[in-house]
């Protein structure tokens, strides 16, 4: 029989957040969308306006609703980064 230790209740804790994270993040986030040009710095001051618009004062919130903005780019992302950076 296979270890499987990710079956185990114990085997990985996870804390619960700290804060309330609002309804429905993905639908008042801005997305990163490099084909139209977007660059990260841009994309993350739309992020943190959005955040500030939507009245996020949390840090734990506000780091838990970033990766809403990467769905579907990270690996786009992290060849471009690999390339940029290599």
């Amino acid at each position: 029989m296979a270890q499987t230790p990710w079956n185990n209740p114990g085997a990985v804790l996870m804390p619960a957040p700290l804060s309330q994270i609002p309804a429905h993040p993905e639908k008042w986030l801005p997305k990163f969308n490099l084909e139209a040009g977007i660059l990260a710095e841009e994309h993350i001051n739309n992020f943190m306006l959005s955040i500030n618009l939507n009245g996020v004062t949390n840090e734990d919130v506000v780091v838990q609703l970033f990766p809403y903005t990467t769905r579907n780019s990270w690996i786009m992302v992290f060849l471009i980064t690999l390339w940029t950076y290599h």
